[in-house]
């Protein structure tokens, strides 16, 4: 039988012989397979002792922590003051292919969790290293379940602080997790989403730089503009200016300009020129008998342009006379003003006492009038360029007049130019016609016009002509608002009928039909509140000072760096006396009451490191 050869083994199972053949190449793959396999185990382990000895793991910790509020500074300070942002996130494809929303405060809760969880690395690894470290005197066995509490949760960290009297560097941490709490409130209460209105859109309002009047060429109104006169001085509704505000809520942020009319009124009273005399009134007794004759004073009052009112005694009189004409005005003597309206207006009474001492018979009555009181007042009614501040809140126009510019001059009979200075309007023509003057002048001399009577034996009231009724109670208060409201309702008009009646061959003249605006529209707004980016911020500090704090610690009392790692505890166990202690023990309760009032420090002994108490130096 011959000896096997050195690449075979020889294996005999109950008396079979196998020749197993190993050749030279095997043993060298194995060989070499095993030293892979240590080499990496060996890389692994340093790499492992690298990461604990320099607390790496620690310090990347706060490194995430960081990076999370970083991104937190940064997101805020990018949609800070800006609409608030919604994004959409797409997960899956075809059919399962779904979309998220995105927001604000979803990112801000990511950012805070990730925060929360990274800054607790650092802090559970200081506060189970200080345990150790604390353990190097002898102190109470029960302060080894505070450490381990107070790493998991706040409720321990509360009963570490009281039990520490926060007096010492792991009080810190207990502050931290305590204070951790407030990290996601904090971050959410950095913005808030007040709403704020931001430009959506685009807003028109009527303007024009020409009133075009009728376009056929007579010396007509358009139904347009006597509608506009009449509403004012009848009551009834005005026009409404055309305008578009899709949000009902606008803007318009300079000022526009368009043709008008402005009105002005004075009282004139001081220009009636009086010219007085007597006139013989009959004198009558208690049965209404004529007894005689009295010669009563009266005095006419006269305008410059000729308006009149009688002030005869008499049993018919004139309380209100009413002129259109625009000569010899006494405040509107510039030929461009479309229409004038002089009013003399007298207040009469019966016998009035300054007759009585005239009377030949103090018994007798006299049933005639005589004019007491008297004033006159004067209108006027002209083209000018005006200028507006305008908005639209909740799809209520405002539109304010802020100023005018009247200077104009007639260029023929049926039309009147003016030309406004640049600094006056923002518009690139500034030149505004008025092509319906003569139309206008001849309207209102035909509507100016009538008087209003009464008799005072019949106290009946005749008006010759509607206006007259109209005007007839008025005060110079009365006839400013009317004016003024009339100027304002044909000023509409102007605007509202200027598209209309423009034509390809004079459109030009009417500048841009529209002045445009903004339309807002209420969004929620990101206003960041960096007052409460404190809190992490502070915990983050703290963190730092507590893992730099632990670690010099560490290296001055010379303690093993076990960290948190669990099964430390059964490495270095109480010594066989002191779990004696223990060994009737039934009840967590009861196992503190013993650990509370008995001191251990860790320290080596023949065995290895141990839980001791101070005076037991033995294994």
């Amino acid at each position: 039988m011959s000896l096997p050869s050195p690449t075979e083994t020889l294996v005999s199972d109950k008396g079979v012989a196998t020749a197993i053949k190993v050749t030279e190449k095997s043993s060298c793959s194995s060989l070499q397979q095993h030293g892979d396999e240590s080499a990496s185990r060996s890389f692994k382990s340093r790499l492992l002792r690298t990461v604990d000895r320099y607390w790496l793991f620690e310090f990347f910790g706060l490194f995430l922590a960081f990076s999370s509020l970083a991104a937190v500074i940064a997101l805020l300070a990018v949609c800070g003051n800006q609409p608030s942002p919604n994004w959409t996130l797409t997960i899956g494809k075809g059919r399962l292919r779904k979309k998220l929303g995105l927001t604000l405060n979803t990112i801000l809760s990511i950012c805070g969790t990730v925060f929360s969880s990274a800054l607790l690395i650092p802090v559970a690894s200081s506060m189970s290293q200080l345990k150790w470290v604390w353990f190097g005197r002898g102190r109470p066995l029960a302060h080894y379940q505070a450490f381990d509490s107070a790493a998991r949760g706040p409720l321990g960290s509360i009963m570490l602080l009281w039990t520490l009297r926060c007096r010492r560097l792991a009080c810190i941490g207990a502050v931290i997790i305590i204070a951790a709490l407030g990290i996601s409130f904090s971050l959410q209460a950095l913005v808030v989403y007040p709403l704020v209105a931001v430009p959506t859109g685009q807003s028109t309002i009527a303007r024009t730089n020409v009133d075009f009047g009728n376009t056929v060429g007579l010396d007509d109104l358009t139904s347009n503009m006597r509608g506009a006169i009449y509403a004012v001085l009848y009551q009834y509704t005005q026009p409404s200016l055309s305008f578009s505000c899709p949000t009902g809520n606008c803007t318009w942020p300079e000022a526009y300009t368009s043709l008008g009319f402005c009105s002005q009124c004075y009282n004139i009273t001081a220009s009636l020129k009086p010219a007085c005399g007597t006139e013989p009134v009959s004198t009558l007794d208690s049965s209404g008998n004529i007894t005689g004759y009295i010669n009563a004073p009266y005095c006419n009052y006269t305008l410059p342009n000729g308006l009149e009112l009688i002030g005869l005694p008499s049993i018919n009189v004139t309380d209100l006379v009413i002129s259109g004409s625009r000569n010899n005005t006494v405040n509107f003597p510039d030929p461009a003003t479309v229409t004038v309206l002089t009013t003399i207006q007298g207040s009469w009474q019966s016998s009035p006492p300054q007759w009585e001492n005239m009377l030949a018979h103090p018994n007798d009555t006299t049933e005639s009038e005589g004019l007491v009181s008297w004033n006159a007042t004067e209108c006027g009614l002209f083209y000018c360029a005006q200028k507006f501040n305008t908005t639209i809140v909740t799809g209520t126009l405002d539109e304010k007049l802020v100023d005018t510019y009247s200077t104009a001059y007639v260029r023929d009979e049926r039309h009147v130019v003016i030309d406004i200075p640049k600094t006056f309007s923002n518009m690139t023509d500034n030149t505004y016609y008025g092509y319906n003057f003569k139309g206008l002048t001849v309207f209102f001399e035909g509507l100016w016009t009538g008087t209003f009577t009464h008799s005072d034996e019949e106290r009946s009231f005749v008006p010759s002509s509607d206006i007259a009724l109209a005007l007839q109670p008025m005060q110079l208060a009365d006839f400013k608002a009317m004016f003024s409201s009339l100027a304002s309702s044909m000023s509409h008009s102007i605007r509202i009928t200027a598209a209309e009646n423009a034509t390809p061959q004079n459109v030009d003249d009417a500048g841009p039909l529209k002045a445009t605006g903004k339309a807002w529209q209420e969004r929620p707004f990101t206003v960041v509140r960096w007052g409460w980016i404190a809190l992490p911020a502070t915990l983050w500090e703290l963190a730092l000072i507590l893992l730099v704090g632990t670690i010099l610690t560490t290296v001055r009392e010379n303690t093993i760096l076990w960290k948190g790692f669990s099964l430390a505890a059964f490495s270095h166990p109480l010594t066989e006396d002191v779990q004696d202690k223990f060994s009737d023990v039934v009840s967590p309760r009861e196992m503190m009451k013993i650990a509370e009032k008995l001191d251990v420090r860790w320290e080596k002994t023949d065995r290895g490191y141990k839980l001791v108490q101070p005076y037991d130096t033995t294994a």
